[in-house]
């Protein structure tokens, strides 16, 4: 296991479009020792989020087919406005709304694993605003 492993079971909600983007990530965070929701669609990723009051980060992509992922990301943030939102995206960071701050990251397609994992774990351990309910500690050593 890479030391980037999880500590418990915290749950991410990956909202990708395209199956054959998502799919390798998804595993990669699934045996780092995640549990990951996944999603197609803005209005999927929403449902999800609302079933799933435990998810503690957001990955989404921003060309996203109908809602697009600003559309999620506001919607997400109306509903639980501390969740950690990591934006991957082909698209230049002026497509992305949301400002990069302690819980909003923004992360360029193609990456690697090393670099999503790196960016979910500092999402993850950055400070504890209102609203959040994430409980991720340091990476193991």
């Amino acid at each position: 296991m890479s030391d980037h492993a999880a500590t418990g079971r915290t749950t991410i909600l990956f909202v990708e479009n395209e199956w054959i983007v998502a799919a390798p990530s998804i595993e990669l965070l699934g045996d780092s020792g995640f549990t990951v929701l996944d999603a197609g669609s803005g209005k999927e990723a929403l449902d999800l989020l609302d079933r799933h009051p435990e998810t503690a980060l957001m990955i989404v992509d921003i060309g996203l087919p109908g809602m697009d992922g600003n559309a999620v990301i506001r919607a997400a943030r109306t509903r639980r406005p501390g969740l950690r939102v990591l934006v991957v995206t082909g698209y230049d960071r002026s497509a992305v709304e949301a400002a990069e701050d302690a819980i909003t990251r923004y992360l360029g397609k193609p990456y690697m694993p090393g670099q999503l994992l790196d960016d979910v774990m500092a999402l993850l351990n950055a400070g504890s605003p209102a609203g959040s309910t994430a409980e991720a500690g340091p990476p193991p050593t």
